[in-house]
Order: structure tokens, then sequence, then C-alpha cells
């Protein structure tokens, strides 16, 4: 006699809802138990697998969309959090009253690590409270990420000894996950405020390992993520890009120039 293999209901997922839509389209709720995840070995990773894998590779499926991501307290606990958030950047940087402002440095204009600092010494001046790398410059030649945070990091404590303006300097850490904490280490002792990354290069944990290891402010850049977020056939909408994030802030892009006009 053919039996299917045996199956223990705890671990089998269920359909809540099946709505009819335009377009011969469906909006479908699905729920698994939380049981078949652990936080502490799997983690954010291994739900990434379950709820955005399989589905987005079927042949049958012309076009899918992830929507929504509810996550129980047992799961959203085991992540700390931002260490600052909005409020305690404020209080790092003693701004209250208004909104912060930052700047980006680009690496196409050939800066070396002097020129780095010239350029944030001109934005410190100018009121900026913080300057990031650009998400393509980690370590190159022509401008190291230690002689660059080194010369960025002195001339920032000089301004603010003469002038008691605070400005926080984001370091670009992004590297292979096997050496990212060597890169941010290397930031930190160099002098920078916090660190950079993006995250859709090195996977979404990365975020959740510098929370854990490094007491600073965290700047996710969002580079990448437009590749499963913008295609008509294959749409990941960004709800699970902020439950990864125990960050300082995300890069969100803007609505003007040579972006998509609804990028943010």
């Amino acid at each position: 006699e053919d039996r299917l293999p045996y199956i223990d209901g705890l671990v089998k997922g269920e359909i809540l809802s099946i709505q009819k839509k335009e377009n011969n389209s469906f909006l479908v709720k699905l729920s698994f138990p939380v049981t078949n995840l652990d936080p502490d070995l799997g983690g954010i990773s291994n739900l990434w697998a379950m709820v955005a894998g399989e589905v987005f590779s079927l042949y049958f499926i012309e076009r899918a969309e992830f929507l929504e991501l509810e996550l129980p307290p047992s799961f959203m606990n085991h992540y700390e959090g931002p260490q600052f958030g909005i409020n305690g950047i404020r209080e790092l940087l003693q701004v209250k009253d208004r909104p912060l402002m930052g700047a980006i440095i680009k690496p196409n204009l050939g800066l070396n690590p002097e020129r780095t600092a010239g350029v944030v010494s001109i934005l410190a001046r100018a009121g900026f409270d913080f300057a990031k790398d650009d998400e393509i410059c980690v370590n190159p030649d022509i401008c190291p990420l230690e002689k660059r945070v080194k010369l960025v990091g002195q001339t920032l404590d000089k301004i603010q000894e003469r002038f008691g303006e605070k400005m926080l300097y984001m370091a670009d850490v992004t590297s292979d996950f096997a050496t990212l904490g060597k890169a941010a280490e290397i930031a930190i002792s160099a002098g920078a405020g916090g660190l950079m990354l993006d995250p859709f290069s090195i996977g979404l944990s990365s975020i959740d390992y510098l929370r854990r290891n490094f007491s600073c402010p965290i700047y996710v850049h969002r580079v990448g993520g437009n590749s499963i977020s913008y295609f008509k056939r294959l749409n990941f909408i960004p709800d699970f890009y902020y439950f990864a994030g125990e960050l300082m802030s995300w890069h969100a892009g803007e609505n003007m120039g040579s972006f998509y006009h609804n990028s943010l």
C-alpha cells in the first residue's frame, strides 16, 4: 500500500486566506510555525530562505510580490534594536530642534585621504552633522580605509575642539563576512564615528553582527536592494529590510535625478 511519508503537524505551514484580485492575481496569506526557526542559529538568514525563497523560482508563477511580514515577539525579541535610534543620534550630536544633515564623499572625484579630510572639514564647518563614504569606497589604493579614517577623525577632533561643532564620519566597511569584523575594527580604531555597510552585498544579518559587536551608530545603504524590489515579475517589498535594521538610518534614495521616481 502506497502511503505518504509521516509529517509531524508541528512543522507544517498553513494557508490562512486567499483573496482573488484584479488581472487574475491572488493575495495569499501564509503562516509558518515559529518553532521552525531558531533566531540564534539560523536567524535572519534562515528566515529569508523560508519566506522569500523558492516561491520566486517556480516557473508556473508568472509574477510574485512579497508584501508583508509579521513576526512573533519570541523571534523579534532576539534582536536588540538600534543602539542609538533617532533620539540617541540627536543626543550624540546635541541637535534637537532641526533636521539632521548628511553628505556623501564621492570617490569618483579622485580624493586621497588628505583631500577627503579637507572635504569633510568644509562640510563640518558648513554645519553638516555627518558625512559618509560612498558605497563603493572601502579600501581603494588611492584612499585606504585606515589612513582615510585616521585623517578625517583627526580633522573632526580639531574642529570640535576649536569650534565646538561635532560631526560623525561613517566609514564604509562593506566586506566579505569573514573580514567584516576586521574592517570594522580598523575603522573604529582609526577614529570613525560610526560604520556604514551594504547589507545586500554581505547579507542582512551583517547589520545584526555589527550591532552586537560594535558600540557605534550604523548607517545602512540600500544599494543592491532594487535588484529584488523593482522588477515586475519578482518584487520584494521593503518591509523585510526594516526588520533587519539594527541601524542608525536607512539610505532610501531620492525621488529626483537619475533614480526611480518612487525610490523613497
